[in-house]
C-alpha cells in the first residue's frame, strides 16, 4: 500500500526567507464580517519563500524560467533519498565527500536527488537562515558525472547559499543552473516524516503558474510504498 507525504512547508508571516528579505503578508479586501459577499484577500511574498524551486534564470538572465517547463517535466518516478548520520552543526559545508558513501547506494538513473540533513530541526530558529549550512560547487559536478539523468536536487534548509559565504553559494548556483545541463534546485524541504527504508515511487513537485519566474514556491507530494 502506498503512501503520500507532503514535502512542502506551510506559508505564513512566520516563514523564514534567505537573508530574513521579505516574508508573506496578507490583507483583507473583501471580508463577510464586514457585511461583504465573500472574503477574499491580497497576498504579497518573496517568490523564494516556503519549499521552493530556483529556475536557471535566477542567476542567468537569459536561464530557462518557469515558462520553459511543461508540468510533466515536474512528475518523476526515479527518486533517491540519502541521509546524513548528524545534523550539520550551523554554517557547516556540504561537500560531496560527506555524502559519497550515501550516494554510492542510490541507483544512477535517478532523476531526482533529496538529502535530509536534518537542519530542519532549525527552522523556527534564527539560526536557520543566519547560520545557514553551505553547499559546495563539488556537488553539481559530481552529481552530474554520477547520475546522467538528475533534474532535480532538494534538501531541508533555507538555501543552497549560507550568509556567511556567499560566494561559495554563488558558485554552487551556478554550476546546478548552468544553462546546458541545469539541475534545478529545491530548497526549504519539509524531510521531518521521511525515514530510512522508505522506498519512494514518485514524487510531483507543482510550481505557481506564474509565467517567467525564476523561481517559485511549490507543493511538492512523494509516494512512497
Amino acid at each position: 500500500m502506498s503512501n503520500y507525504i507532503s514535502l512542502s512547508h506551510w506559508i505564513d508571516k512566520s516563514s523564514p526567507t534567505y537573508g530574513d528579505q521579505g516574508g508573506f503578508n496578507r490583507e483583507s479586501i473583501s471580508s463577510i464580517k464586514k457585511g461583504r459577499t465573500a472574503n477574499s484577500e491580497f497576498w504579497s511574498f518573496n517568490n523564494h519563500i516556503g519549499t521552493h524551486i530556483d529556475f536557471p534564470k535566477h542567476f542567468f538572465d537569459k536561464g530557462k524560467s518557469s515558462s520553459d517547463y511543461s508540468m510533466p517535466f515536474f512528475v518523476f518516478n526515479k527518486v533517491g533519498i540519502i541521509f546524513l548520520d548528524k545534523i550539520p552543526r550551523p554554517n557547516q559545508i556540504i561537500n560531496f565527500e560527506l555524502i559519497k558513501n550515501e550516494c554510492n547506494r542510490i541507483e544512477k538513473n535517478i532523476e531526482v536527488l533529496i538529502l535530509k540533513t536534518g537542519f530542519e530541526k532549525y527552522r523556527n530558529e534564527n539560526k536557520y537562515w543566519s547560520d545557514n549550512l553551505s553547499y559546495h560547487m563539488d556537488l553539481g559536478i559530481k552529481f552530474r558525472e554520477k547520475f546522467k539523468n538528475l533534474k532535480i536536487f532538494g534538501f531541508d534548509s533555507i538555501s543552497l547559499t549560507s550568509i556567511n559565504n556567499r560566494e561559495m553559494g554563488k558558485l554552487a548556483h551556478l554550476e546546478f543552473l548552468q544553462r546546458k545541463s541545469s539541475i534545478l534546485i529545491l530548497e526549504d524541504m519539509k524531510l521531518s516524516e521521511i525515514n530510512k527504508g522508505d522506498f519512494p515511487e514518485q514524487i510531483i513537485i507543482s510550481p505557481l503558474m506564474i509565467k517567467n519566474s525564476d523561481g517559485s514556491p511549490v507543493n511538492c507530494i512523494l509516494k512512497i510504498k
